[in-house]
């Protein structure tokens, strides 16, 4: 968060290095023990939790893992070196034009897959290869539900039975579901993993290397290196990602952009989720770990793009990672000023524009207070959006306390405010006490996970009420 002179502060899992071959796999977090056999013709599981298709298969190669599957008609089998009890590991999407998505359940040997068809389809997996139990057409809304559904045993449910949606309250009750298995996704674990990479507390995995990385100020290798991860992230999770440069005292530095299109009738309309990546402290170019300010909004905008990845959304969604807040709100400042003299990242057609903005900044450490403040101005268009904030504090992350600020200032909200688009930012209720703030000691050591879960489920609900 960047401090004003003379004025009081207010302010996948790790997402995991891949080897890649004809599968794109985003990786959640995987079964402790399993087995994959692969070839010609058709696939098959072996033991708990993996997935195989045609002659070519990639899976997770990194600390947490061991060995790496590819090439035809053999098997190879994984042991995983963490003990998370976390149920479901990965998302897989083919390129193979018969199966677009996947989800492996690891307390169970399962798998449920959605075709290009819309067709969902449950197989389990036995010692003779895959049975199929189920598979019918069905809306993409039940898709949706299926593929972040963790519950084996609700998952068989939905699948054996089709409950036509011939009400407007049905209608609603099925999106709430939705959304709430949506929301149940992004997990403690991920998070603290994800925060842990980015802030020097266990190695970064990138490109099949390790990387310490003990500082994300602008213009250091650590930098370059965390933002081209989170390039590389959002690319495998589907996403259009742009790297928007701009230069600040010299220094070249920039902003990462993730382009999640809008497929409905408002999908000009762009809505932003954001939070600064970099980082500073006394020792800024070789000890600025920035867990708290801001590796923890980083972490909820990664984990707000692998929630959203496979929904389908009215309106556009922009997961803008900001650089050089630290130095005077440089980023977003530069991001917004580029919206009326480039026009909006990635719409070459001059159609779209970007109609509210949700901002994270230091929501992961607490002392006095278990909860988040809601940071805009007395505006009536920031006040509503203000007001789906903590409507979703209160039904999705019910553990917070919440208050409202109409003073802004010292973090990447303010410049949209400036332009005339409704910004709020998220803030933690301590964030003026925090003794991590721009020191060395800013690290993990602080961080309130639950907490910064919890407003990061609520950001996130508030984005989805926002584009769907």
């Amino acid at each position: 968060m960047f401090k004003f002179s003379g004025l009081l502060s207010l302010a996948l899992m790790s997402l995991i290095a891949l080897s890649q071959v004809s599968a794109r796999i985003v990786p959640f977090d995987v079964a402790r023990e399993f087995s994959v056999c692969y070839g010609n013709p058709s696939f098959w599981v072996q033991r708990t939790g993996a997935i195989a298709i045609g002659s070519d298969i990639s899976l997770v190669n990194n600390a947490n893992y061991i060995g790496l599957a590819s090439g035809s008609r053999a098997c190879r089998h994984f042991t995983r070196s963490s003990h998370d009890d976390s149920t479901v590991p990965m998302i897989v999407s083919f390129e193979e034009p018969q199966m677009s998505a996947a989800r492996v359940l690891a307390d169970e040997s399962s798998v449920i897959f959605l075709n290009d068809e819309n067709t969902l389809a449950y197989v389990e997996a036995t010692s003779a290869g895959l049975r199929d139990l189920e598979s019918h057409p069905d809306l993409a809304q039940r898709m949706v539900i299926a593929a972040n559904d963790v519950n084996l045993a609700e998952t068989k449910h939905r699948l054996s039975r089709r409950t036509p949606v011939t009400t407007a309250t049905e209608a609603r009750q099925e999106d709430n579901s939705a959304k709430e298995k949506l929301l149940n996704g992004i997990r403690t674990n991920d998070y603290s993993r994800l925060l842990a990479s980015i802030s020097g507390e266990i190695p970064l995995i990138h490109k099949g290397q390790q990387f310490n990385i003990t500082t994300r100020y602008i213009g250091t290798p650590e930098s370059e290196i965390v933002s081209d991860y989170f390039v590389d992230v959002f690319e495998l999770l589907g996403y259009q990602s742009i790297v928007q440069p701009f230069t600040f005292n010299g220094i070249e530095t920039h902003n990462v952009i993730a382009i999640k299109p809008g497929t409905g009738p408002n999908r000009n309309e762009v809505v932003v989720f954001g939070a600064h990546m970099d980082s500073t402290s006394p020792k800024p170019t070789t000890i600025a770990p920035g867990a708290i300010d801001n590796g923890s909004g980083t972490a909820a905008v990664m984990l707000a793009a692998q929630a959203m990845a496979n929904v389908k959304t009215d309106r556009t969604v922009h997961f803008v990672l900001f650089g050089a807040e630290e130095h005077g709100l440089i980023g977003s400042r530069y991001y917004v000023s580029q919206l009326s003299e480039a026009g909006v990242p990635g719409d070459s057609a001059g159609e779209q524009t970007v109609t509210k903005a949700l901002v994270m900044d230091m929501i992961g450490y607490s002392d006095k207070y278990f909860g988040v403040l809601i940071e805009g101005t007395p505006d009536a268009d920031i006040q509503d959006l203000m007001s789906v904030m903590a409507q979703n504090v209160e039904q999705h992350a019910p553990e917070l306390s919440y208050e409202k600020s109409d003073y802004s200032f010292g973090s990447d909200h303010v410049p949209f405010q400036n332009a005339g688009i409704p910004c709020f930012l998220a803030i933690e209720l301590d964030q003026t006490d925090y003794p991590g703030y721009h020191k060395t000691s800013d690290t993990v050591f602080y961080l309130n996970a639950p907490q910064a879960v919890g407003i990061t489920r609520a950001q996130v609900g508030t984005l989805y009420d926002l584009v769907m």
